[in-house]
């Protein structure tokens, strides 16, 4: 399995997904601010389907952020495969999640 896709079994947007903190989805300014990706770019790569246009640092960074370790991915994919995703239910942003979950459904 070549490198991307590793990575890519954890595509960006899924990685924004499983960001939570204290059982709630940080807001992007939030990961903004922890990754020191400006705004905009960040909201770029959290619709992105593969990381293969996203610069090594960024995406390191990015899934940092998110609490996403893409090289051991084991853990973050057994979250994902159970879809508990209750800091989304939670959250004020659904709509922006939904629009996420769309991605990966038609994946």
């Amino acid at each position: 399995m070549r490198l991307i896709e590793k990575l890519d079994r954890m595509p960006p947007f899924l990685c924004r997904l499983m960001a939570r903190r204290n059982g709630k989805s940080p807001s992007n300014k939030d990961l903004s601010r922890d990754s020191g990706i400006p705004l905009t770019t960040l909201r770029r790569i959290c619709e992105k389907r593969t990381w293969a246009e996203v610069p090594v640092g960024m995406a390191q960074r990015f899934s940092v952020a998110c609490g996403v370790d893409l090289l051991r991915q084991t853990r973050s994919l057994e979250y994902f495969k159970r879809r508990k995703f209750a800091h989304i239910k939670k959250s004020p942003n659904l709509k922006y999640y939904n629009k996420l979950l769309k991605l990966w459904k038609e994946m």
